[in-house]
């Protein structure tokens, strides 16, 4: 249901969870795995994303800010959810 009366992507969390799948780590340890797009752009998604271990997301201008935004507190709440610091 969207909030404030704004449509909002919903996260593809199953699609998440299968993209970023053990195997394809496995098979190539260095490949980068991303999502582009709306979801790329909504700080929820963006969340998802993050705990799901993607690498990066790829959003249209306007929400650059946001994302970036979001990205950051994603990757403090992980470090602080692991016990490693933040380095600035």
């Amino acid at each position: 249901m969207p909030r404030s009366g704004s449509a909002r992507p919903r996260p593809p969390r199953r699609h998440v969870r299968g993209a970023v799948s053990l195997r394809s780590r496995h098979t190539k340890p260095d490949l980068g795995l991303g999502v582009c797009g709306e979801h790329a752009g909504d700080p929820e998604s963006i969340r998802c994303f993050a705990r799901a271990g993607l690498d990066y997301v790829s959003c249209s201008a306007p929400r650059l800010v946001i994302a970036r935004l979001e990205a950051g507190r994603a990757a403090v709440l992980e470090s602080s959810s692991i016990g490693t610091s933040v380095k600035r």
